[in-house]
């Protein structure tokens, strides 16, 4: 059997682009009636027909909510999931949050002239980053969801 090329990246190209507009144009939206798919086309300067496209796959992925109308091209984008808030930044994911631990673990090293303090700071920094893919993202993610003891 032949090996078969992939399929063109969708993702990047048009899904991505489309998806982070209408986050940032949902963020505008005082009215509250969703994102008319036209307005996001002329922001990513694609078709209508190409927005609704992608549209409906982010649907589908459980990224976007669609309001769609007749014709279909009048519709709206209503809501974007927690997911795709994260996928576009507006959101940190675990591993941003883990990320920014280390950060500021990593300043407070920096800034105190205390040896003893530096050495915590740095080994605690140095545990987070070589154990980042189990325990540190598990932490990263009670912290974002407010689980951690003590956190009200």
């Amino acid at each position: 059997m032949a090996a078969m090329d992939p399929l063109e990246d969708t993702w990047h190209s048009r899904d991505l682009p489309i998806l982070r507009e209408a986050a940032r144009l949902l963020e505008e939206d005082d009215t509250f009636t969703g994102v008319r798919l036209r307005d996001i086309a002329e922001a990513v300067e694609m078709e209508v027909a190409v927005v609704l496209k992608s549209l409906r796959v982010l649907e589908e992925a459980g990224l976007v909510e669609l309001r769609l109308m007749m014709p279909a091209h009048a519709g709206r984008v209503t809501q974007i999931s927690s997911r795709a808030r994260q996928l576009v930044g507006q959101w940190p994911s675990e591993e941003q949050a883990l990320e920014r631990i280390i950060a500021a673990l990593t300043a407070i090293a920096d800034a105190t002239d205390d040896p003893e303090e530096k050495t915590k700071a740095q080994k605690v920094a140095a545990w987070f980053k070589s154990n980042a893919t189990t325990v540190g993202v598990g932490v990263a993610t009670a912290a974002l969801t407010g689980q951690l003891p003590g956190q009200q």
